[in-house]
């Protein structure tokens, strides 16, 4: 089962003002970003921030 599957069913715990992502991409992001070598908040956020639009949406890079 994918990492992701089920986590619809998360309750979602932050308040509502400010710019609203989905409670699963953050999740996700915040584990690839884990799996990267990223452990704090900060370098996580910083992995977000940084990492390519194509692996963002989830395209196959080019390696030409």
């Amino acid at each position: 089962m994918p990492a992701t599957e089920g986590d619809n069913d998360l309750p979602d715990p932050r308040a509502r003002r400010g710019v609203r992502y989905q409670l699963t991409v953050v999740v996700t992001a915040a584990m690839c970003a884990v799996v990267a070598g990223y452990r704090s908040y900060a370098a996580i956020a910083e992995w977000v921030a940084d990492v390519p639009a194509a692996t963002a949406l989830g395209r196959p890079l080019s390696w030409g």
